[in-house]
């Protein structure tokens, strides 16, 4: 799991750092991206403190978090090749 996130953060860095404008949409991906990393990073934290069945509820939501994280990669790959080419 540590090395998925790694690798997210080494890509979003690669495209936060690209030196082409964004067009809106490329912008809103980006944005919506940001939300979802937030949003794991406290499905982590609640991890601290959950027990039991709540602790199987947060690694089901974080699971599911990792597939919208993915989704959202991919989309914003696909605008960057729409708007700038491969």
């Amino acid at each position: 799991m540590r090395a998925i996130i790694i690798a997210f953060l080494l890509f979003l860095s690669t495209v936060t750092w690209a030196e082409h404008p964004q067009e809106y949409d490329e912008f809103e991906a980006q944005e919506q991206l940001m939300q979802l990393q937030m949003n794991l990073w406290e499905l982590f934290n609640q991890l601290r403190y959950a027990q039991d069945g709540l602790r199987d509820r947060v690694l089901l939501d974080i699971a599911d978090m990792q597939v919208r994280i993915n989704e959202q990669i991919l989309k914003m790959v696909m605008l960057d090749e729409k708007y700038h080419g491969k």
